[in-house]
């Protein structure tokens, strides 16, 4: 099996998204067996090793841009709250092999390529990277009454330390009350 390599032609080329430029348009050597996705509340940043592209987070836009590819590609996305849900499960019943990372975790992998920008077509770039250079294991979506269940077990933590504050504030006035 061929494993991609990244190969740096010299140090200028370390500065390429401060140029916004495309690793293929570059002096680098690399094959792209992964694509990428920055994931946003309204629209989705995509690489797929050739061409950077956008498309709005919605059913058929996602149906629509991933209808050409193999299904043998690997898509790497990161966990985004709720965001991350629709693409992740409309891929994953389309046939795609799908992984959910950490954000810390494909930030990191960022900072040890020596890439300090973060813009939304960068990200999608180091999600691609991270897919060819990682382990892949794939991600199952979320049923939706898990999914409900999360939110609804994060809203009451939200809830539970609101109360706390307030309850701190309102002792913290009474206490100055009295002096």
């Amino acid at each position: 099996m061929l494993v991609p390599l990244l190969t740096w032609s010299s140090i200028s080329d370390l500065s390429w998204c401060l140029k916004h430029e495309y690793l293929t348009e570059r002096k680098t050597t690399f094959m792209s067996l992964s694509i990428g996705i920055d994931v946003a509340k309204n629209k989705l940043d995509i690489f797929d090793g050739k061409r950077a592209f956008t498309i709005d987070n919605e059913d058929k836009a996602i149906r629509k841009a991933f209808a050409g590819y193999a299904l043998d590609g690997r898509i790497i996305m990161e966990a985004t709250g709720k965001y991350h849900r629709l693409p992740h499960a409309v891929l994953h019943d389309m046939g795609f092999a799908v992984m959910v990372i950490n954000p810390y975790q494909s930030r990191n992998f960022a900072k040890a390529m020596n890439i300090l920008c973060k813009t939304d077509g960068v990200d999608a770039k180091v999600l691609s990277h991270f897919g060819n250079s990682m382990e892949f294991t794939q991600s199952k979506p979320e049923r939706k009454n898990q999914a409900m269940m999360r939110d609804l077990s994060r809203h009451l933590e939200d809830l539970k330390r609101m109360r706390t504050e307030l309850e701190l504030r309102v002792r913290e006035a009474w206490d100055k009350s009295a002096w």
